[in-house]
């Protein structure tokens, strides 16, 4: 229990401008450590061949909404995703959040979360493929 199936192929939300909104989080509220940790999370998460609830854990209260678990120098951090919009195959990072004394930083992060997966599953060019955050933004 708690075990997801494996997905390689990982998504970032898009905002209407184009605007990668996964990278651009990570690059404006993650640390150095943070965002290297996050890629390594990543790459764990394509190459293992099934997902621990160690490393991504369902949201309590929600049938849809994830988060991927890691943590840097200022505490844990909870980007929130689902399984879709191809649930066979994709997992979608919707918006970034941290956690701080069990609550999620933004606090509207999950009702975000839930508005994003559905503008995802009514507009599949609302995403693109992850990017690696640590390195510096392409210009």
């Amino acid at each position: 229990m708690g075990v997801q199936k494996r997905r390689d192929n990982l998504m970032d939300f898009c905002l209407l401008d184009g605007t990668n909104a996964i990278a651009a989080w990570a690059r404006d509220d993650l640390s150095d450590e943070g965002r290297a940790t996050f890629d390594s999370r990543v790459r764990l998460l394509r190459q293992a061949p099934i997902w621990s609830d160690k490393w991504v854990k369902k949201r309590v209260g929600s049938k849809d909404i994830f988060e991927v678990r890691f943590a840097d120098d200022a505490g844990p951090i909870r980007p929130l995703g689902f399984f879709g919009p191809d649930r066979e195959t994709q997992f979608t990072f919707l918006i970034g959040a941290r956690e701080d004394n069990g609550r999620l930083i933004p606090r509207n992060a999950d009702r975000a979360a839930i508005e994003r997966m559905e503008e995802v599953r009514a507009d599949g060019s609302r995403i693109k493929p992850h990017e690696d955050v640590a390195a510096p933004a392409a210009r």
